[in-house]
Order: structure tokens, then C-alpha cells, then sequence
């Protein structure tokens, strides 16, 4: 007998058969074309063959480079539609419910092209993240759904918190109005990876009497960012502490605000006890009068005093120890009779003082409330 040997090539090698009937017969399969892949399935689609593969999405993958974990990204993707017929879009679904995507219509014309917006919320994300959409589409006059496929892929990093250094700003001990200078250090803590560019510096606000200088936070070694703030000023004609902030605002996706204390000494020239006089009372107990000291920091003498505003109310005043600067101050009404009704009375009472030939002055805010009779 002859025996004919026929030989069919598949992936698996080369299989011998020793007759035509040994051959196994192979049913034919449809394909529908899904974001530019052919895609096999066993649904007959209503659109012949030719026009189906002329419907699809511009691109499989879209990257949407780097970005600080917290923020939004956004891209376009583009359905293309080639084939024959017109085409409804039934829904646009994301692999996860951070990513969002929304068409302006809901149908696409045979021979158009519709852009696709969508964005990633890259919240609580970190390193290389890839969101995958689906967009349905049917054909006008037709129940087939055809899917097709994209994704976009996103680097994420969330960058350390930006720390000062001093973490404290002390100015230490210093004369009024005498000039003080001092830096800091604004650190990226971890660094950053390639392709990111570090937060951007937009304000800084710090007390009056500080002027802050900025210099923009840039990479200065490998994997090392660093910003700087020159600090200056003139010192208040004030004594003792004062305490304060400067609030550096930037923007950080997790750490957009960096606050550092700042606090100076002045070594003063002189201050009043109290610092400021608020009285409650009537006028029947007119004329009033208040004890107050100046006391020195520095050896100085009391140049002159005097009083301002304090309208409709006579004040003076009298040294009551001169050589340890405690004085009296009076006050009476211009007519007592006439106040039938409660009446503010707001003024400061100034002492001028000479040290070290420098002439200097303080205030003290005055408030005296005189009810009704």
C-alpha cells in the first residue's frame, strides 16, 4: 500500500499524517479589532470585517511623564473612526476609581475622530502607576458592543517635607534699631528622582521688621536640594523678647507650609511698668490719679513727657522719685457735670529718654472709660 505522508507545520513542530482523513478540520474564528489588536471572539458582529478594524483608539499607551504624588494629571486620547458607520459611545469605564474620563458627545460620525479627556488622581500613590480604561462603542442601529482599550502611565513620587535649618531662628541679644543678618537653609529631605523638578517658593511672610531674601530651592549635589532665605533687618525701639514666625509657602503637594520660629532679645533702653494703663471708673472719682515707673535697662535720663489725645480731659503728670523713675499721672475732667453718659477717653502718654547720646522714646497706651453718673 502506498502510504502518503503529508506534513502540516504549527507552532507545536511538525506533525506526520498518514491519510487526507487523518486531518482534523478547523473551524474558522471572527476577530473584532480592539485598540488596533485583533481580538478573537465568537459574537457575529453587525459590522463587516473591513469597517471594524478602522475603528479604534490612536494609541495603546499614553505617558504622562512625572508628577508629586497629590496631584492631578490629565491627557487626550482619540477614538478614530474610519469604518462605514456611525457610532455610539455607551460608557467609559477606568480600572480604578482614581482616574476619571468624560467625551463632550456621545456619538461619533462615520469618518470622525473624537478626543477622549481623562486625568489621575495620583493621591496616596507612589513609584510607576498605570491606569486602564475601556470605552464601549456600538454601532447606530445595532446592539453589538465593541470595546476598545488604552491606558495611561504616570512616574509618581511624593517628596520629602522642605525642613529649615536652624529649625530656630534666634537673633540672640541686639540694641534698638541696630541692623541683625541671618540665613537659613531650606532641605528637600530624600531628594528627588530624575525628571522631577523640586517645589517652587511662592511666599514668605515674616514679621515687619524682618526682610526675607529668597533663593529658589535647586539641586546643588547629587540627589541634594537646597533653598535659602537672607534674612535682614532693623531691631524694633522696643526691650525685652519678642517672638514671632515666618511662614514659607510653596507648592509641596503634601507639604506646602514650612513655619520657623524666629525670637530676638533686645537689650532695650527702657520700659514702663505697666506696659499699658486701662481704667474703669465715674466721673465723681475725678480728678484720678495712677502710678507708673520707667524703668532703665541702660543707664539714660528722662528727657521730657507728654501726653496725646485725650481730648476733653486734662492730664499731668509729676516725678514722684525722680532718681528711680516712678511717676505720678493725673487726670481730671474738663467738666465733670457735663458727662451725663459713658464716654472713652484713648491716648498714649510718651516719655522721651537720652542714652549714650542717642535720644529714643516709648509709649504707653492709655484707655480710660468714664460711665455715666
Amino acid at each position: 500500500m502506498l502510504l502518503l505522508y503529508i506534513f502540516l507545520l504549527d507552532k507545536r513542530g511538525t506533525i506526520e499524517y498518514e491519510s487526507l482523513s487523518e486531518i482534523p478540520t478547523v473551524e474558522p474564528k471572527e476577530f473584532q479589532f480592539s485598540s488596533r489588536k485583533l481580538l478573537p471572539t465568537n459574537a457575529t458582529n453587525t459590522i463587516e470585517k473591513k469597517n471594524e478594524q478602522l475603528l479604534s483608539i490612536e494609541n495603546d499607551e499614553y505617558e504622562l511623564g512625572n508628577a508629586f504624588e497629590g496631584r492631578v494629571v490629565s491627557g487626550e486620547a482619540k477614538l478614530i473612526n474610519k469604518s462605514e458607520n456611525d457610532i455610539c459611545i455607551e460608557r467609559i469605564v477606568s480600572s480604578c476609581g482614581c482616574s476619571t474620563s468624560n467625551v463632550s458627545t456621545h456619538h461619533v460620525l462615520s469618518g470622525q475622530t473624537l478626543t477622549i479627556p481623562f486625568s489621575i488622581r495620583t493621591d496616596g500613590k507612589n513609584g510607576g502607576f498605570v491606569a486602564r480604561y475601556q470605552v464601549d462603542c456600538r454601532p447606530e442601529e445595532s446592539s453589538e458592543i465593541i470595546p476598545l482599550f488604552f491606558c495611561a502611565k504616570v512616574n509618581i513620587q511624593t517628596p520629602g517635607q522642605i525642613t529649615a535649618f536652624p529649625a530656630v531662628v534666634s537673633f540672640g541679644k541686639h540694641d534698638p534699631a541696630s541692623e541683625v543678618k541671618q540665613d537659613v537653609s531650606l532641605c528637600l529631605a530624600d531628594g528627588l528622582e530624575d525628571g522631577f523638578s523640586p517645589p517652587t517658593i511662592i511666599k514668605v511672610e515674616s514679621p515687619e521688621w524682618i526682610y526675607a531674601e529668597i533663593n529658589p530651592i535647586a539641586q546643588t549635589s547629587d540627589k541634594t536640594y537646597e533653598g535659602k532665605l537672607k534674612l535682614s533687618g532693623t531691631v524694633p525701639n522696643s526691650s525685652g523678647s519678642i517672638s514671632d514666625t515666618i511662614r514659607i509657602t510653596t507648592d509641596h503637594p503634601r507639604y506646602p507650609v514650612t513655619t520657623i520660629p524666629v525670637s530676638i532679645d533686645i537689650a532695650g533702653y527702657v520700659d514702663l511698668e505697666p506696659r499699658r494703663l486701662i481704667h474703669v471708673t465715674s466721673c465723681v472719682n475725678f480728678p484720678l490719679s495712677m502710678g507708673i515707673h520707667v524703668r532703665f535697662i541702660r543707664s539714660g535720663v528722662i528727657e521730657k513727657c507728654e501726653f496725646t489725645g485725650m481730648q476733653d480731659m486734662e492730664c499731668d503728670y509729676e516725678f514722684s522719685d525722680e532718681t528711680t523713675g516712678k511717676i505720678k499721672l493725673k487726670f481730671e475732667l474738663k467738666d465733670k457735670y457735663a458727662h451725663t453718659m459713658r464716654q472713652v477717653f484713648k491716648g498714649e502718654f510718651v516719655v522721651s529718654v537720652k542714652i549714650q547720646n542717642e535720644s529714643h522714646r516709648v509709649a504707653m497706651p492709655l484707655l480710660i472709660i468714664v460711665n455715666e453718673k
